[in-house]
C-alpha cells in the first residue's frame, strides 16, 4: 500500500539512468519511460560522480527523439 499520488508520473521521462550495469527495467515507470532514453553505467550508485551525470547528460542532449515515427 501506498499513496497513489506519489507513485504515478504525470510527465514522460526524458532518460533513466539505470546503475550497476543492470539491464531491465523492473516495470518501472512503464508508460513514462516509452520513448526515454536509458543509459547503464558500469558504476554502483554510491560511485556515481558529477563527471560520469554530466556525460551522460551529454548524450542525452546528443539524442534527436523521433517517437516512434
Amino acid at each position: 500500500m501506498g499513496d497513489p499520488d506519489r507513485l504515478w508520473l504525470t510527465d514522460t521521462i526524458d532518460a533513466v539512468i539505470r546503475t550497476g550495469n543492470t539491464r531491465r527495467a523492473s516495470g518501472f515507470c512503464t508508460y513514462q519511460t516509452a520513448y526515454s532514453e536509458w543509459f547503464y553505467p558500469d558504476i554502483m550508485w554510491p560511485d556515481m560522480s558529477l563527471e560520469v551525470f554530466k556525460s551522460i547528460v551529454d548524450d542525452i542532449t546528443k539524442v534527436e527523439q523521433n517517437y516512434g515515427k
